[in-house]
């Protein structure tokens, strides 16, 4: 039996294995020849800096890539290597530059939907660090990073000629239109598969992280981008109505009849929409739908009004025929400097988690080189190296890295002390070196087979200028010498583990409903900001669903059975606000009710402002009864907040929405307070 299963093993390995060559075998071409590149033009010295060009083309290559881009790529390459060279003069400014580059890198370029956007850059300043140039040799050194850039954008674009095709988005746009709108059709036939929730919140998953990626710092913010928003809240709110069964009493043949038309016209629009065309023919045949709407006040009403309204706004957009107070320009200077400034004190707070793990990479970085300064032995810098490598934003993947490395340097320590002996000369180590790390692109990151092929490069290059004997020696001493260091760091310095991850999700998750009620109060004064609230709502699904998956790796049942009705409960009260928002702002409510309303959102933002600072700090060290409990914002029923009054509105439609986020309200600070896991 148990041979059986190490076969299975092997195969499954080998599997593995040849899937990831066929992947990577263009990352391994491009390793060889910047290293034969650079050790024949600038000599071994430099071989260190190829790992590190070779990773960021790994990262790249499948990406968008464009002329700013590698502009931004030279600037900031050449502008880290000034800096570690300054790092190297004195231990003070090693000290002070090591803790300000890795964290700024972090806090900029990474955040939990990204959490190895810092990689490539840090990565890149940590390796230009371990072998500093002199004064006279800085020309050499930009002479080889120019070198490596030179082959990082060449490899690129040649990537995304020959192997990358850029992806259809316009494509995608029409695929997922008409899914729609077979959803559409099911729902009039009440014929609703069981995974068409799964499948709408997908799609709205994958718009919103298009969208995401034009609203991350130092972006642009695009047309396209708020039209992944829009297209995003379409699927939104189709999975709101398949996941709300408080409908299905009132589908008659008017609702069916009308169903079918809307889900014939979203099919002929996915076929026939023109992005920078005329849409005019579309938008009018929209708005006779929307004028032609002979449904009943309720949820399909509701959902079939708003819906059109953002197919509506969609088609505007595609061809920029918005009205100025709700096109998505790119705002004045002053604007996006603000707005900056804000992003960075969001990330700067103690609770963030890019503020946490930036604090804890530079600490572990500066740590690491103090010591390698200071510590009397030679390729001390493999301390930081592997440190930096530990160190990862999951605490749960930096405590299996620092199970599995040592095993794997151990393991390619004795391959190598087998093997080395019997190379024959300097043409074979080099060959050697070359085919182990070439195979360590084909092994996973964080596997203990990982770091067996790069301590064979590493110990076979060094070995050309030390004993073996010693090589080994100092690269276990230093492996086991950064695994007590990040070990340390992660404890001592703001540790997150996954459960403390997901409390403060749940925390900013309460938060930003009261964000969204601003855009409300802002709407009902006549100052609606599309791009705004689009940029709200995609931060909250993609947060929402980064929770969902915290949640399914909760080890206890009972624990993950108790948290998923909070965040479902957290769902549709967001899906009810966003309906609100949108009556809000159509123009078609009375200035009573608009009043009525800015007043409600006003409170709803204080007692929202309540439960979040009743919350225990992340910091804090209460004891709640349970684990549970410690992962639940406002759980206690003190700290719940009495809810606000339901303001008397004309608008049926208006009503209807306030009085279901009212009763979703309810439902969840019920279960806040009777739960014992919330109590």
């Amino acid at each position: 039996m148990s041979s059986a299963i190490c076969r299975e093993k092997l195969k499954k390995s080998a599997a593995t294995f040849r899937k990831n060559f066929l992947d990577v075998w263009p990352v391994i071409l491009f390793f060889i020849l910047l290293f034969s590149a650079m050790v024949g033009i600038f000599g071994l010295r430099y071989a260190v800096i190829v790992s590190a060009f070779t990773t960021n083309f790994k990262i790249r290559r499948k990406h968008e890539v464009t002329g700013s881009y590698f502009l931004r790529l030279i600037f900031n390459s050449f502008l880290l290597c000034l800096l570690a060279y300054a790092a190297s003069l004195h231990l003070i400014a090693c000290i002070a530059i090591n803790l300000i580059v890795p964290f700024l890198l972090i806090l900029i370029h990474s955040s939990q939907f990204s959490p190895k956007g810092y990689f490539a850059y840090t990565m890149l300043f940590v390796f230009l660090e371990l072998r500093p140039p002199d004064a006279a040799h800085i020309p050499q050194e930009f002479a080889a990073l120019s070198l490596g850039l030179a082959f990082l954008i060449v490899g690129c674009l040649l990537y995304r000629t020959f192997f990358s095709r850029p992806k259809n988005r316009e494509k995608e746009v029409r695929d997922s239109l008409m899914e729609l709108a077979c959803l559409l059709t099911q729902i009039a036939d009440r014929e609703i598969p069981s995974d068409a929730a799964a499948k709408m919140e997908s799609l709205e998953l994958k718009f919103q992280n298009y969208s995401y990626q034009s609203h991350r710092l130092f972006s642009k913010s695009r047309r396209h981008s708020q039209i992944y928003d829009m297209l995003a809240i379409l699927f939104q709110r189709a999975a709101y109505l398949v996941t709300d069964d408080s409908w299905h009493v009132e589908l008659n043949g008017k609702h069916t009849q009308y169903l079918r038309r809307l889900s014939s016209f979203l099919g002929r629009a996915a076929g026939r929409f023109s992005v920078d065309g005329d849409n005019s023919a579309l938008t009018a045949e929209a708005r006779e739908l929307l004028d032609d709407m002979p449904l009943s006040n309720g949820r399909l009403r509701i959902f079939s009004r708003s819906f059109l309204h953002m197919l509506i706004l969609l088609m505007q957009t595609l061809e920029q025929l918005l009205p100025q107070d709700v096109r998505h320009r790119r705002p004045p200077l002053s604007r996006r400097l603000k707005k900056f400034t804000e992003d960075l004190k969001c990330r700067c707070r103690l609770e963030a988690f890019e503020f946490r793990f930036a604090l804890r990479c530079a600490l572990v970085i500066t740590i690491g080189y103090v010591i390698s300064m200071l510590l009397p032995l030679p390729r001390a810098y493999w301390l930081p190296i592997n440190a930096f490598i530990l160190i990862q934003p999951s605490m749960e993947e930096s405590e299996h890295r620092m199970r599995t490395r040592p095993i794997g340097t151990v393991l390619g320590c004795l391959v190598e002390a087998v093997v080395g002996p019997l190379l024959p000369g300097t043409a074979a180590r080099f060959v050697f070196a070359l085919f182990m790390l070439s195979m360590m692109y084909c092994a996973t990151p964080g596997t203990w087979n990982h770091p067996i092929f790069s301590t064979c490069y590493a110990l076979t290059l060094t070995s050309m200028s030390m004993g073996a004997t010693t090589a080994i020696e100092l690269r276990i001493l230093y492996i086991f010498l950064a695994v007590a260091l990040v070990f340390l760091v992660n404890r001592l310095v703001f540790p997150t583990p996954a459960e403390k991850q997901l409390a403060i999700n749940l925390r900013r998750l309460q938060r930003l409903l009261g964000s969204y009620w601003g855009i409300v109060s802002d709407a009902a004064q006549g100052e609606h900001s599309l791009p705004v609230s689009g940029e709200i709502l995609s931060y909250y699904g993609m947060l929402y669903h980064r929770c969902v998956e915290q949640i399914r790796a909760v080890p206890a049942k009972e624990q993950r059975e108790a948290l998923r009705p909070l965040l479902i409960g957290l769902w549709q009260i967001m899906s009810e606000l966003e309906q609100i928002a949108f009556l809000v702002g159509s123009g078609t409510l009375e200035r009573r009710d608009l009043a009525s309303v800015y007043l409600f959102a006003g409170a709803e933002q204080k007692r929202i402002a309540g439960l979040s600072a009743a919350s225990a700090p992340v910091s804090g060290k209460s004891a709640p009864a349970s684990k549970t409990s410690a992962l639940t914002p406002g759980a206690s029923a003190s700290t719940s907040g009495a809810p606000s009054p339901l303001p008397q509105v004309i608008s049926p439609d208006l009503s209807y929405v306030l009085t279901q986020y009212r009763e979703n309200t309810e439902r969840l600070t019920d279960l806040q307070r009777k739960n014992p896991f919330f109590s």
